[in-house]
């Protein structure tokens, strides 16, 4: 298979299908907008949190989602949101 001029042994189909569906939002139908909004990482979890629960999304999982985003440091505060929902 071809992918941007780079070809791949048929075996790599199946890895990098993996990879590229790990840039897509786990709930990509639930939008926060970060950019012009508080930067407090506490802020931006907590607005990704009301949008998940809002969207139906279980307790069990907004908690799942809260530990990650806790569980570094600024920059791992948004790329967890961004693994979450869709950001603009």
């Amino acid at each position: 298979m071809t992918y941007d001029n780079y070809d791949l042994p048929a075996e790599d189909d199946e890895a990098l299908e993996k990879v590229l569906r790990s840039f897509k939002p786990r709930y990509p139908e639930i939008e926060v907008q970060l950019v012009g909004e508080d930067g407090n990482a506490f802020f931006i979890i907590s607005r990704v949190r009301a949008a998940l629960k809002e969207g139906g999304v279980s307790h069990h999982e907004i908690e799942e989602f809260s530990e990650e985003a806790m569980s570094g440091d600024y920059d791992g505060v948004i790329q967890t949101c961004m693994r979450w929902v869709s950001t603009s």
